[in-house]
C-alpha cells in the first residue's frame, strides 16, 4: 500500500513537470511569433544609446559616456547585454530583436519565480498557478516585450528573492556569492534594487540571532558569510557599472541622489486631474496597483494578509522558523520599497511602472491566500464542493484579464479594472493610457498601406510617432517626411496621454482604441 502511494506521488510530481515544461515551450513560441506585434516605446532609442555608449567605453574606451549627463547614472547592465546581441545592420531588426531579447527575460524571470514558489508554498501546482499570474496579468505581459528598465528589474529582483531564500536554506560561501552576484546585477539595472541589500542584510542578522545565537563557530560563520556578502556585492557592482570605476563612492552618490529624487519636473494624469511628478499623493502607487491589477488577484492579496498574519502570529513555532521567514520576506518584499518611495518622496510617473518589481510579492501573497481559503474549506463536512465553489470563483475572476488581452492584442498595455470606471473610455478621462506611444505605430503602418505617395509629410504632437517610424523597412521609412510645420502635412497623428479629450480636427482616417477609448487617431488633413 505504502508503495502504490509513493508510485502514485512520483506519477504526479512527473505530471506537474511536463506540465511545467510545456507551459514554459509555450512561452517561449508565444513570444517569437508575436514579438513583431508591438510598437516602439518612447524610450526605447534613449535607452540603446545608454546601452551602446557604455559598451564602446568597456569595448574601446570611448569617452561618450561622460559627456551625457544624468544619462550617465542609469544602470546601465542590461542595455549593454542588449546592444551587444542587438547590431543588427537593419534598423527595424535590430530593434525588434531588443524586444525578443526582453520577453525572453521576462520568461526566463517567470521560470525563477516558479522555482521561488515551489521552494516557498511546496505546491507544485500552485508553483505554476503564480506563473500563469505573472504572465496574464496585463500590463506586465505587454511591457514584457518593451520595457527594458521595468521588466528586467522585476526579473533580477526575483532571481534576487530566490538566492536569498536559497541561502538561508542552505548557508554556504558558494550561496552567498551567487546571491551577491544576483543583487548586484539587480543594483546595476536601477538604484532602487538598493532595497535588496537592507532586506538581504536585515534577514542575515535574524538568522544569526533565532537561528546561530547557541553555537560561537555557527555565529561567527555567519557574521564571516555576511562581510563577503557586502564586500562581493560591492566589488561587482562597481564592476558591472563603467561609469563608477574612476569614481566608485563619489559616482554612485551621484546616482543614487539623481535616482531618488529624479529631477523631471512633468505632469501625471491623476484621478482626472494633472498633478505634477515633484507633488504626487502618498495614495498614488497604491491607487494605480489597486485599479491595473486583475480582481481576483487583489481579492486573493487580502485573503493572503490575513492568512499570513495568522500563520505568523497565531500558529505555533519560533518566530524564524522556515515557513513564517519566508512570509516575513515575501510581505517585506512588497511594503518596505511601497514605504521608501513614499517616506523618501521619490519621483514617479507613467502609473506604477517603476514599481512592478514588487508585483510578483503581491502574486505571492496572493497564493498564500489561495492556500489559506483551502486549508478553510478542508475543515468543511462538503469540501469538495466548496473547492468546485473556489475554482469556480477564480475562473470566472480570469475572463476579465484573459479576454481583454485577446481582445486587445497588442495594446495590453492599457488594461484597468472596474476599480477605474465603469469603462475604459471613463477611465481614459481619469488615468494616463499609453504613456508608451506604442500604438503610434499602427498609425503609421496604416499611412504608408492607404496612401501611394512617393513622400507623404506627417505632423504630430507625439515624439513617439517619429521614434516608431525606425520600426519601418528602409524603404517605408523613407517615404515619411516628419514636419514641425501642420500647414505642411498631409496628416495628423495624435496620441491621448496627454490630451484625453477628442482633437478638433473633422477628418479622422484611422484610429487604434481599446474597448472605446482612442490612443492614437490618424486626421487627414489635405
Amino acid at each position: 500500500m505504502a508503495s502504490l502511494t509513493l508510485k502514485s506521488i512520483n506519477n504526479t510530481l512527473r505530471g506537474w513537470t511536463l506540465v511545467a515544461i510545456i507551459f514554459f515551450i509555450a512561452l517561449f513560441s508565444l513570444g517569437a511569433v508575436i514579438y513583431r506585434d508591438y510598437g516602439l516605446s518612447v524610450d526605447d532609442p534613449i535607452q540603446r544609446y545608454f546601452g551602446k555608449v557604455n559598451y564602446l567605453y568597456i569595448v574601446k574606451g570611448d569617452q561618450s559616456l561622460m559627456n551625457i549627463g544624468g544619462g550617465r547614472y542609469y544602470g546601465p547592465i542590461f542595455e549593454i547585454l542588449l546592444y551587444s546581441v542587438t547590431t543588427s545592420p537593419d534598423v527595424d531588426q535590430m530593434y525588434y530583436t531588443r524586444h525578443l531579447f526582453t520577453y525572453f527575460t521576462f520568461v526566463t524571470g517567470v521560470f525563477v519565480f516558479y522555482l521561488l514558489i515551489r521552494k516557498i508554498l511546496k505546491k507544485d501546482w500552485l508553483a505554476l498557478a503564480g506563473g500563469l499570474a505573472l504572465v496574464l496579468s496585463p500590463r506586465i505581459f505587454a511591457d514584457a516585450f518593451y520595457n527594458t528598465k521595468d521588466i528586467p528589474f522585476m526579473v533580477a529582483f526575483i532571481f534576487a528573492m530566490y538566492t536569498l531564500i536559497r541561502y538561508l536554506d542552505q548557508p554556504s560561501i558558494k550561496n552567498i556569492l551567487l546571491h551577491a552576484l544576483t543583487c548586484a546585477f539587480l543594483i546595476d539595472i536601477r538604484i532602487p534594487g538598493l532595497a535588496i541589500v537592507v532586506i538581504t542584510i536585515g534577514f542575515l542578522v535574524m538568522d544569526l540571532l533565532f537561528n546561530r545565537r547557541k553555537s560561537s563557530q555557527l555565529m561567527i560563520l555567519g557574521v564571516s558569510q555576511i562581510l563577503i556578502y557586502i564586500v562581493a556585492c560591492t566589488g561587482l557592482v562597481i564592476i558591472f557599472w563603467p561609469n563608477l570605476w574612476h569614481d566608485p563612492i563619489g559616482q554612485f552618490m551621484a546616482a543614487f541622489k539623481e535616482m531618488s529624487h529624479y529631477p523631471l519636473d512633468a505632469t501625471v494624469l491623476f484621478k482626472g486631474t494633472y498633478v505634477s511628478t515633484f507633488n504626487l499623493p502618498i495614495t498614488y502607487i497604491p491607487t494605480w496597483i489597486t485599479i491595473s491589477t486583475p480582481l481576483v488577484f487583489m481579492a486573493g492579496f487580502g485573503a493572503g494578509l490575513v492568512s499570513s498574519a495568522g500563520e505568523i502570529f497565531f500558529l505555533p513555532g519560533r518566530v524564524f522558523d522556515r515557513e513564517k521567514r519566508n512570509m516575513l520576506i515575501i510581505l517585506v518584499w512588497f511594503f518596505l520599497p511601497l514605504f521608501m518611495v513614499i517616506i523618501l518622496k521619490s519621483t514617479l510617473y507613467n502609473a506604477w511602472r517603476q514599481m512592478f518589481f514588487i508585483y510578483p510579492a503581491l502574486i505571492l501573497i496572493a497564493l498564500q491566500g489561495l492556500r489559506g481559503l483551502i486549508k478553510v474549506i478542508n475543515r468543511l463536512p462538503q469540501a469538495r464542493i466548496g473547492h468546485f465553489f473556489l475554482a469556480g470563483v477564480i475562473m470566472i475572476g480570469m475572463i476579465d484579464p484573459v479576454s481583454f488581452m485577446i481582445r486587445n492584442h497588442p495594446n495590453q498595455n492599457v488594461y484597468f479594472n472596474r476599480l477605474a470606471g465603469t469603462n475604459l473610455v471613463q477611465a481614459k478621462s481619469l488615468y494616463e493610457m499609453d504613456y508608451w506611444g506604442v500604438s503610434c505605430n499602427a498609425a503609421l503602418v496604416f499611412i504608408l498601406k492607404s496612401d501611394l505617395d512617393a513622400h507623404i509629410y506627417v505632423y504630430s504632437d507625439n515624439n513617439s510617432v517619429n521614434n516608431n517610424s525606425l520600426l519601418l523597412p528602409g524603404a517605408q521609412h523613407e517615404r515619411l517626411i516628419f514636419t514641425k510645420d501642420i500647414n505642411q502635412a498631409k496628416y495628423f497623428v495624435g496620441g491621448y496621454q496627454y490630451h484625453p479629450q477628442d482633437y478638433p480636427y473633422p477628418n479622422e482616417v484611422f484610429n487604434v482604441s481599446v474597448d472605446g477609448a482612442k490612443l492614437t487617431s490618424v486626421f487627414k488633413l489635405r
